[in-house]
């Protein structure tokens, strides 16, 4: 009798739940995301930094505005602010990933 089914369910199995892992990741801390959200942007929005001008002073800008305005520049203005979003969880994902690394959770 075949019995291949059996490993290829067991390969599946493994790369489905390496694919889903940062999405694991973020749901056992997803109070901890919740939380976490809001102050992180205000903190990163509450830092402003001048960019260089000769002759005068430079533009006043914070994180999100120096990325959407300076990095993220190339792209349209509705994907840029996808892109953004996207880059935030991707941030949220290796935060999370690294507290269930080390055993660090949040409960109610």
């Amino acid at each position: 009798a075949w019995r291949g089914h059996k490993a290829i369910s067991t390969r599946w199995w493994q790369y489905t739940k390496r694919l889903l892992h940062p999405l694991e990741s973020m749901g056992m801390n997803a109070i901890m995301v919740f939380f976490w959200h809001g102050p992180a942007e205000s903190l990163l929005d509450a830092i402003y930094f001048q960019r260089p001008q000769v002759g005068g002073m430079g533009e006043l800008h914070n994180f999100s505005s120096w990325m959407k305005g300076s990095v993220l520049v190339f792209l349209p203005p509705a994907p840029r602010e996808l892109v953004y979003v996207l880059l935030k969880i991707a941030c949220f994902f290796v935060g999370t990933s690294y507290c269930r690394h080390v055993g660090y959770f949040w409960k109610i």
